[in-house]
């Protein structure tokens, strides 16, 4: 488990009438994760793009046993050896960018976010901030937006991290909020900012957000409780759809990502095509999770180092494959056509208590029900699902 303390946070300006009925979360002071979870980050921020399975799949590929390489293993504290400083400069800059999405990403899930898109794909126009987030905290009434920033070089500091955030939010947040995207009020704005001083064990986060008309912030937004699911929550079909492209792209379910894909083009003749989906079956602690029939295997390390734990599934930091819970799987088959005929303009969707989630520490699971499982996760039974 890493630890990323001391996050700074701040507000700016201009604030917008739509945050008199918006409450955001309370910030959070610190992030725990895993090295399964931050991949497992990294990936989702990496799909949410239009680019096909393979493409994102080799992506992801490609990123596992970088983070391995250069993230440092000893103590608590999240770093980055001085590995990472032999990369060429357009590699680092590749790699920070990728790991302040993660970063974000488990931010905006720490205070209560849900789901996720690419601001860009989902309409926002130009200059464009990275994510669109949904979840509890809007309470329906709209999405939130966020831009990533990453640094990971010698010369970061407290203070640079503070000024990229301040300045990514003045120039890709601050004119989106108030306006409206794809019919969804944008309620508040974030900036996520993220550095690591390469070497030195030493990494930063600050988040500036929108300043609100309120005196007070509201709870996380994120359920409570101790049992398996916290709530359901509503979203939009696009955001939803958005969401779950990419997830059910790197669990290798490219039946399903060809409908979405048409579904989102309203491209009727296109959906009428799509075959069937063949998902095989695993359970977990009494979870079902489902992935593509040729679910390809994810190593965060090399083969030869075997580790296993007292549940008898491989540690993920070995490998293994990305899922989506079988609730979301059927809940999304079933409203696809639906949502190319236009019927429904919301969609509800479980929401996973964190809680629970944590608990697993052999794996990285969402609260939307995406996961990443260990590679000794035994198939119980294949089962195929049509649109």
């Amino acid at each position: 488990m890493k630890l990323l303390s001391g996050i700074s946070n701040a507000k700016q300006g201009p604030t917008s009438i739509l945050n008199q009925q918006f409450v955001p979360p309370s910030p959070t002071s610190q992030l725990a994760f895993t090295g399964p979870q931050m991949f497992a980050s990294v990936a989702r921020a990496i799909s949410l793009t239009s680019a096909s399975p393979t493409m994102l799949q080799a992506l992801a590929a490609s990123v596992a046993p970088l983070i391995s390489a250069v993230v440092d293993d000893s103590g608590t504290n999240f770093s980055i050896t001085s590995d990472v400083g032999g990369l060429a400069d357009t590699e680092r800059t590749a790699f920070s960018t990728r790991l302040g999405a993660g970063i974000a990403d488990r931010y905006m899930e720490s205070v209560g976010y849900v789901w996720r898109a690419n601001a860009k794909s989902f309409g926002l126009s130009s200059p464009t901030p990275d994510f669109v987030y949904d979840g509890p905290p809007v309470q329906g009434h709209g999405v939130v937006i966020c831009e990533a920033k990453g640094a990971v070089a010698s010369s970061v500091t407290s203070g640079s991290v503070v000024t990229d955030g301040r300045n990514a939010y003045k120039n890709q947040v601050s004119q989106h909020v108030g306006t409206t995207v794809a019919g969804s009020p944008i309620l508040h704005g974030y900036a996520a900012a993220f550095g690591a001083v390469v070497g030195v064990g030493a990494s930063y986060l600050h988040i500036e957000e929108t300043i609100l008309t309120q005196s007070s912030y509201g709870g996380t937004g994120s359920g409570g409780g101790s049992g398996k699911r916290a709530a359901s929550g509503e979203t939009s079909p696009s955001l939803a759809l958005r969401n779950f492209r990419g997830s059910f792209a790197l669990s290798d379910a490219l039946s399903t990502t060809e409908a979405i894909d048409a579904v989102l083009a309203g491209d009727r003749e296109r959906f009428q095509k799509v075959q069937s989906q063949e998902y095989r079956v695993v359970k977990v602690q009494g979870e079902e999770f489902w992935f593509g029939y040729s679910a390809k295997l994810f190593a965060l390390s090399p083969a030869s180092v075997r580790r296993e734990n007292a549940t008898g599934i491989a540690d993920p930091r070995e490998g293994g494959y990305f899922a989506i819970h079988g609730d979301v799987v059927r809940r999304l088959h079933k409203s696809l056509r639906e949502i190319l005929d236009k019927k429904i303009e919301s969609l509800v969707l479980p929401i996973f208590d964190l809680e629970y989630l944590a608990k697993n520490e052999f794996g990285a699971f969402f609260p939307d029900g995406f996961a990443f499982l260990g590679n000794k996760a035994r198939p119980e039974r294949v089962e195929a699902l049509s649109f």
